[in-house]
């Protein structure tokens, strides 16, 4: 019984540490599917993230120079993370050349 206590408090002081420092970062893959560059917002649909959310289109804030890179249609790998209510997306690497439509 002890220990089961002691191992709870334990886990309850690192779940708290981490939420604190907001240290957890994740891969992501996805393609975006729109640059909002006044507001630092890019918009992606994105792979499914294991035992974080599932596959779906959102938007994360990204800095001044990473937007610059992105368009709409273009695939990329990069990392996110949970800053307060929003989502960073940063370390993006850009995979090939943004899709167009072809009438």
């Amino acid at each position: 019984m002890r220990t089961a206590l002691s191992l709870l408090l334990l886990t309850i002081a690192s779940v708290s540490l981490h939420a604190e420092t907001g240290s957890a970062e994740y891969p992501v893959k996805g393609v975006v599917t729109r640059v909002i560059a006044d507001r630092g917002i890019v918009v992606v649909k994105h792979e499914e993230i294991p035992g974080v959310m599932r596959a779906m289109t959102m938007a994360f804030q990204v800095e001044a120079e990473t937007i610059a890179q992105l368009s709409a249609g273009q695939a990329l790998l990069g990392r996110i993370e949970r800053q307060g209510r929003n989502w960073h997306l940063f370390s993006v690497k850009l995979l090939g050349s943004p899709k167009t439509k072809t009438p």
